[in-house]
């Protein structure tokens, strides 16, 4: 390796000066990418232009690389930067997709791999051999829709009310109101108890997979707060707290906020971009600030990221198969109670309580299987809690890791007072432990380009 154009290249900086939607913030954003894989993407384009610079052969870049080539084709003044540490115009060539340029391009590829092989090791398969994020991760994607197993769901329930009316009909007038109540409500705790550890042990062999993923591994604060409290507004808090207790900001009114008239530039640009927001007006209330900042690319970003891990493992062949496990379970339930209030209908019996149950029922299972798949990420936050975090605290220090574990209880007396007057809104504590909610907070509230390209020129 020459460190001479290496080390240049190692060390350039592609968000040169501050702002709200650099290069960095804007590649993550435009691509539903964590934090981590933005800077990792990133490093593997400077090998691969180290690659382009010093040898005098064609390379060609991964699908992965090649999403940040674009971009920073788009920031010319830092492409030109760029250029000059490399010592020559990289010229970008992009792929017909003509035939008979497929075999030039396949051997670019391969003669890239042993480039890269020979100066920096073995290629990360995330960043050289998969096609995007979401492929990077080995879950295979289901063909089957939720609509779809609603509906066999509710197929199964109106066949069982048939089935069990006509076959146990002996069997249910044997059985007197009250003692069938309570075995019903019995049936119910017990089917819920044993769904919550059935599902507690399927996310965590979901969480094990994810953590083959480096992505995962690297996961930062904010990340981890939105996957554990389903709510930006929460991340967003932490920014907000630290800025009303080093006084940039103010607290007025109760529930307004106002922006000092001097403050000197943070080094995290989070700060700046509230800063810059609150000075757009003399007072902020609440609920608007926060609005207009769960916009910002800068925030949006998490929300962005860790929504596609989510996706990507709630449309897996292997959670839906748990899914529909819960609603197939929870259906079978239902028939059980429903084909009571059928029969005693058909003879004119008192039907009040049993309806009042299922339908209670009803509601309560939907709930439950809204936060199932809401929370398919749970048990990652709760790793980092319990296993990877408590082991190596020296490198999850700060005051965003401690509000991740620590929750709202770390905010300041005025702003928790403030988020108090609001209803409780998006507070959030530390309760791992407990898979009945997922985020133990009382609040209500709440591209790439296509196309590829072949290689490069040089």
């Amino acid at each position: 390796m020459n460190h001479e154009i290496w080390d240049p290249i190692e060390r350039f900086e592609f968000d040169q000066a501050v702002s709200g939607y650099g290069f960095i913030t804007r590649l993550a954003f435009e691509n539903n990418w964590t934090a981590f894989f933005t800077l990792k993407a990133i490093e593997e384009y400077k090998k691969f232009m180290y690659l382009a610079a010093v040898e005098n052969v064609m390379v060609s870049p991964s699908k992965i690389v090649d999403v940040v080539w674009h971009q920073h084709l788009i920031f010319t003044r830092s492409y030109n930067d760029f250029c000059s540490i490399l010592g020559k115009r990289i010229e970008h060539i992009p792929s017909t997709h003509n035939p008979q340029e497929k075999e030039k391009f396949d051997k670019a590829a391969i003669k890239t791999k042993e480039l890269y092989e020979r100066n920096f090791g073995e290629q990360p398969k995330e960043f050289w051999f998969d096609q995007s994020f979401e492929d990077s991760f080995t879950f295979k994607p289901s063909k089957v829709n939720v609509v779809l197993q609603v509906v066999i769901a509710i197929g199964i329930m109106v066949t069982g009310v048939f089935l069990f009316s006509r076959y146990l009909y002996d069997f249910y007038i044997g059985i007197n109101t009250p003692e069938f109540l309570f075995d019903f409500l019995l049936l119910i705790t017990i089917s819920f108890l044993g769904l919550t550890i059935y599902n507690r042990i399927k996310l965590k062999k979901i969480a094990k997979v994810l953590f083959t993923h480096p992505a995962i591994r690297n996961l930062n604060a904010s990340e981890l707060i939105y996957i554990k409290t389903n709510r930006l507004r929460n991340v967003i808090h932490g920014y907000l707290n630290n800025l009303v207790v080093s006084r940039d900001l103010r607290i007025v009114s109760g529930n307004s906020f106002e922006a000092e008239e001097e403050y000197e530039q943070h080094e995290q640009t989070e700060f700046n971009v509230i800063m810059d927001v609150c000075n757009e007006r003399t007072s902020w209330r609440y609920e608007y600030l926060l609005t207009n900042l769960e916009q910002k690319p800068i925030f949006l970003k998490v929300k962005n990221a860790v929504d596609i891990i989510k996706s990507t493992v709630s449309n897996s062949v292997s959670f839906k198969r748990q899914f529909f496990v819960n609603l197939l379970v929870l259906s079978i339930v239902s028939t059980v109670g429903l084909t009571r209030a059928f029969i005693g209908f058909t003879r004119e019996k008192p039907i009040f309580f049993i309806v009042l149950i299922n339908i209670v029922l009803i509601v309560i299972s939907a709930i439950y299987l809204q936060y199932l798949y809401n929370n398919v990420l749970k048990e990652v936050s709760g790793h980092y809690e319990k296993e990877i975090i408590p082991k190596d605290r020296t490198h999850f220090d700060g005051w965003e890791w401690n509000y991740f574990l620590i929750g709202s209880s770390l905010l300041s007396v005025s702003f928790s007072y403030l988020l108090e007057s609001q209803g409780g809104q998006s507070t959030f504590t530390s309760n791992h432990d407990n898979f009945s909610c997922g985020s133990s907070c009382g609040s209500s509230c709440g591209s790439s380009c296509g196309g590829g390209c072949g290689g490069c020129g040089n």
